[in-house]
């Protein structure tokens, strides 16, 4: 697993700063499966050409309770 962080350039010092990181990633995807998002009411949206589209000034959001 280690030598997918090397070919996208990320170097963790320790194997416990790895194991640290992939269990942030891991808990934060399980949080935001569980709390629905929604758009904040007014905040504009328009797109940004770059290498690939995405919004201008980002997505504000909030979590809800399920």
């Amino acid at each position: 697993m280690t030598w997918l962080f090397y070919l996208l350039d990320r170097h963790p010092e320790t194997e416990r700063e790895l194991r640290a990181e992939i269990e942030a990633q891991v808990l934060l995807a399980v949080l935001l499966r569980r709390l629905p998002m929604r758009l904040v009411p007014g905040h504009p949206v328009s797109p940004q050409a770059e290498t690939t589209l995405r919004p201008r000034r980002g997505l504000e959001m909030t979590l809800h309770p399920a």
